[in-house]
């Protein structure tokens, strides 16, 4: 099977153990002696039930990753162990409404997948922070990522990020002594 991607129909807890995705296809080419994994954002489930399709039964927090809430319209990816391979890379975290980004430990994805521009803040990493963080929009939508201190160090100057309304609209930040730089930019602007 070739990993499959749909999205999650609605918010869903840490605890929830039914999620309804907006999607099902392909989730009825599965042999039932089959294991199937769904992936959102870090955290890996293991499928148990797969009946009430596109909302599916899972076990939470599978192969030692943490169980977490997930916004609407987070990207779910779904396929059997195998297909997983050492694919994964980077962890990835989904927004799907405005409001701030948490601040990562490590290198991480931010995926911006809201059904419209979102508006995000983001806050000074952590000094002993040296980490690099792509933030990317999978929709077409101007979102802005508002940075107080200035990705280039100006307060005023560079403090808003903003995306063209491109799927795929990107940009790389350096995590150093405290602060944020930018590192590559794809159809983002900083002002």
């Amino acid at each position: 099977m070739i990993l499959t991607g749909t999205t999650l129909a609605g918010a869903v807890s840490a605890s929830a153990q039914q999620l309804a995705l907006t999607s099902g296809t392909g989730l009825n080419l599965i042999s039932p002696l089959q294991k199937l994994v769904l992936q959102i954002d870090q955290e890996l489930m293991l499928v148990t039930d797969i009946t009430k399709s596109p909302t599916v039964s899972v076990v939470r927090g599978w192969n030692g990753t943490a169980a977490a809430a997930h916004g609407k319209i987070t990207p779910a990816i779904f396929g059997t162990p195998g297909d997983y391979g050492e694919l994964m890379g980077a962890p990835a975290t989904s927004y799907g409404a405005d409001g701030a980004i948490t601040i990562p430990f490590g290198n991480q994805f931010i995926v911006l997948a809201g059904s419209s521009a979102l508006a995000m803040t983001l806050g000074d990493p952590p000094l002993n922070l040296n980490a690099m963080v792509t933030i990317f929009s999978t929709i077409a939508a101007a979102h802005t990522v508002d940075y107080t201190a200035g990705f280039y160090g100006d307060t005023t100057s560079s403090n808003l990020a903003t995306f063209a309304a491109k799927v795929g609209a990107s940009f790389t930040i350096q995590a150093l002594n405290g602060k944020w730089g930018v590192i590559a930019a794809a159809n983002v602007t900083f002002g």
